[in-house]
Parts: C-alpha cells; sequence; structure tokens
C-alpha cells in the first residue's frame, strides 16, 4: 500500500510481504492513538468505494455469497420502529440508483484527502491474483479530479502494463491498453466512448464494473482480457470491518430481509452457536426469532445464556459491546478461514483481552487467507512473528513510518515483545508527561465562571 496526502500520511509505502513477495499470512498493526492505524484501513476501504461510484453501488459482489440478503444494517432499539426504517431504507436505496445522488470519485478523494494538505494524492496498491502480482495506481490533481490511473500484471508470463488512462493538456482522455485488454473490436468501441463520457469523474475498474452490472457474464468474458475481470474480482472478494460502519454481509443482530434469505441466516445461527458455544462458558448457542411481514421478514438474534442457573433468551443488542462486536466479527474471521483477504480495525474493541488472545491463536493457525489488523492488545505480540507485527513509528517532522518490529530491534524467542513494546522499545506507545487535574479543573471554573 503506498499512499501520497491521504488522510494523515503525508506519504505512506507499507509492505505486507515477506521473502520472494510472499503475503504474510497475518499481519498485526500498533500504534499510538490517532496515529493512523484506522487510515491504512480505510485506504482499503476508499480501494473498494473507488470501484463502485458509476454503478452506485448496486454491482457490489463482495455480497456475493448472500446475493438475496437486503438486511437494513441497523440495530434494533425498539421492534415498532423497524416498519419505519425499513421503508426508509427502501426510499434511500432508491435514491442511491439515480444519477442526482450517485458518488463521483472527485468527491470521494475529497473526503480522503489529508486535510490542508495540497499536490497530488496518490493510492498505490499491488496484490496477488492467481498467483500474479497485480499493482493498480491512481492519481488525483488538487482538484481532488482524477489525472492518472494504470494497472500492472503478468501476461503471458510477462510484467506488462494492462492499462494506463490519463488526460492530456487538452483535457483529452487517453486510454492505451495492453493489445490482449479488449477481446472484441465492437465492444472495445463501446467502452472507449464510456471512457471519453466519465473517465475524471469515475475510475476505469469503475466504468467497467458497471458494465458488469449491465451484461452477463459471458457477454463480459468474450468482451474484456481475464487480468481485468479477476483483478475486479479480487477487490470483491476484500473484506473490510471499520469500527466505525459496518461492511459487511449483513448485520446478524437483526433487521429484514427476503423471505427466501432465511436459509442464509439459519446458516448464521449455526456458525454463531458453535462459535460463542467454544468462546464463552454461559451460552450454549444463539437462535433467531422470524417474523413474517409480507414477502419479507423481520428477524431478531436472541443468546441463550445462562443466567442463575436458568438458560434465558437475551436479545442481541442488550448483550455487552465485546459481545456484539465479536459477533460482528464473525463473518469476517470466516472469510479469513475461507481463504480470503481481511481487514479489522480495532480487533480487540470491548473484547477480553485473554479471549481475544486465545482466539485469534487458534484462528491464525488454521486460516487459509490473509488477516490484517489493527489492535491495543499487546498480548497478541507474545506469540507474533516479530516480522508480522508492525508498529507506526514517528520519524522526522510528524511524519511517519509503518515497520514490522524485527526491523526496529532484534527479537529472540525467549524475548517478551509485549512488555518490550510496552516499554517502547518499538516505539508506537503514548508518552505521557504530569497531567495536574487540580489545575485543568481550576483552568476550566476560571473560564466557565457561573456559567
Amino acid at each position: 500500500i503506498v499512499l501520497d496526502n491521504f488522510k494523515s500520511f503525508g506519504h505512506l509505502d507499507l509492505d505486507l510481504s515477506g521473502p520472494k513477495g510472499v503475503p504474510k499470512p497475518y499481519v498485526m498493526i500498533y500504534g499510538e492513538n490517532g496515529s493512523g492505524k484506522t487510515n491504512i484501513m480505510e485506504s482499503i476501504q476508499f480501494l473498494r468505494r473507488s470501484t463502485d461510484t458509476l454503478s452506485g453501488g448496486n454491482a457490489r459482489s463482495d455480497r456475493k455469497k448472500d446475493p438475496q440478503l437486503i438486511a437494513d444494517g441497523s440495530v434494533i432499539i425498539d421492534p415498532r420502529l423497524n416498519g419505519i426504517l425499513s421503508r426508509f431504507i427502501e426510499v434511500v436505496s432508491e435514491a442511491a440508483e439515480s444519477d442526482a445522488v450517485r458518488q463521483d470519485i472527485c468527491s470521494l478523494a475529497r473526503e480522503y484527502r489529508m486535510i490542508g494538505s495540497e499536490g497530488h494524492i496518490t493510492a498505490e496498491f499491488a496484490f496477488v491474483v492467481d498467483g500474479g502480482e497485480v499493482s493498480y495506481k491512481m492519481r488525483f490533481g488538487e482538484d481532488e479530479r482524477l489525472i492518472g490511473e494504470e494497472m500492472r500484471c503478468s501476461i503471458n508470463g510477462r510484467r506488462s502494463h494492462l492499462y494506463s488512462v490519463s488526460s492530456n493538456d487538452g483535457g483529452k482522455v487517453v486510454l492505451k491498453t495492453h493489445r490482449s485488454f479488449f477481446r472484441s473490436p465492437d465492444y472495445e468501441s463501446e467502452a472507449r466512448g464510456l471512457v471519453s463520457r466519465y473517465w475524471g469523474m469515475h475510475s476505469l475498474l469503475s466504468i467497467i464494473r458497471s458494465e458488469t452490472s449491465r451484461y452477463n457474464r459471458a457477454f463480459m468474458e468474450e468482451s474484456l482480457c481475464p487480468e481485468i475481470l479477476g483483478a475486479l474480482g479480487y477487490l470483491d472478494s476484500l473484506s473490510v470491518c471499520l469500527n466505525k460502519s459496518y461492511d459487511g454481509p449483513i448485520n446478524l443482530e437483526g433487521g429484514f430481509a427476503p423471505a427466501e434469505a432465511r436459509k442464509v441466516l439459519d446458516a448464521y445461527q449455526v456458525a454463531a452457536s458453535k462459535f460463542f458455544g467454544c468462546t464463552y462458558t454461559d451460552i450454549r448457542g444463539v437462535h433467531y426469532d422470524y417474523r413474517d411481514n409480507g414477502d419479507m421478514i423481520r428477524y431478531m438474534l436472541y443468546f441463550e445464556k445462562r443466567i442463575n442457573d436458568e438458560y434465558r433468551d437475551i436479545p442481541a443488542h442488550k448483550e455487552s459491546l465485546g459481545t456484539r462486536n465479536l459477533l460482528k466479527l464473525l463473518p469476517f474471521l470466516m472469510e479469513y478461514s475461507r481463504g480470503n483477504v481481511v481487514f479489522i480495525d480495532e480487533l480487540d474493541t470491548g473484547i477480553h483481552d485473554k479471549l481475544v488472545r486465545d482466539t485469534m491463536k487458534q484462528i491464525l493457525e488454521s486460516g487459509k487467507g490473509q488477516l490484517i489488523v489493527t489492535s491495543h492488545n499487546t498480548s497478541l505480540l507474545r506469540n507474533a512473528n516479530p516480522s508480522n507485527a508492525y508498529v507506526i513509528r514517528y520519524i522526522d517532522d510528524g511524519a511517519k513510518e509503518v515497520v514490522p518490529i524485527s526491523s526496529i530491534a532484534k527479537t529472540q524467542k525467549n524475548h517478551n515483545n509485549a512488555d518490550r513494546y510496552m516499554n517502547g522499545v518499538f516505539d508506537g506507545v503514548p508518552y505521557v508527561s504530569y497531567i495536574d487535574m487540580e489545575d485543568i479543573v481550576e483552568s476550566f471554573d476560571e473560564v466557565a465562571g457561573d456559567a
């Protein structure tokens, strides 16, 4: 991940690969509060959102495993509100399909620009698709307009430019492609027209994604090379869990879904029962309560929890913050176990240190994908490979780097890296000076007076 003028990073060059460029199976990122851990995760969210601007997100296939699910994503506070919420979701969804509210990539870039920065925003990502490395880069001008986009990958065993798009001094959009990019001359003519019309406000990937929602898969495979479709498929498979937003396939706590989605919810019920049965001594399982609502169902999850020597049904939204966060993480941990790439921000929020440590130890041993997390739970450092544990360090003039602890200080098997991190050996920890609370209170009272 390479970023310029992105959120809190003037420049970031983050390498998550090991020897010979092989992706590390897991990475844990540590740092002070406000150091930029969430911003790293947001860069992946930005990448995913950038491919959705033209289609308005309607073509997202990260829900492909649950294509019929359209849960409202709200937490049920009062079941009587659900009808209102459901209709509200419908209205918003209908509006989102109109050009009037569709977000372009310029306004998206504006959200992620470093406050007060000048110059270009750059976002570059390298990933592995079908055993070959793909690199994708976007550049934005000072007005946040997209001014450059390119993708490189292996074609017939050779590293090549798959495509590049830019605008010349006269504002004309120039699209250069590998000779194998287009498979159909007719479609090439159509696609170049779309690029001329939309590029700059939308990326080429977003344009192609919009096309995949218009045409069937067979047509797209006959029209475009497998490399570009494979790259889009890879981006679809990425899962991002941010603490302040939800990007999972469904809100497991409750909501509305089509009646035919009940089978998928039943499957999550089985998975959650097994998961919480292993992680909590007082929970024997979970179950959904379903209510018919026309061609929709209203569903609510209950924990079967032992309280005062009796099992009682506790609504998920009344459970503790840690339990609810663990429930939220379950679909993402399942994706990692399936072999996909998963990003989780603030893995440990509200969850007991030992529960996080013991759960992650087992999941990392059996996971088939790549898991990148941010955390404040230092107990994970006791067993983590030092080359997989990263810290955000301040270097010169407020600039930052994100590097593995193995590159900062020598580590040995008998070292307690959790203690070493807390003692400042690897940096990335807060340094607190003397706090005079009496002076702070007096200062407040002086200004506030009788207010």
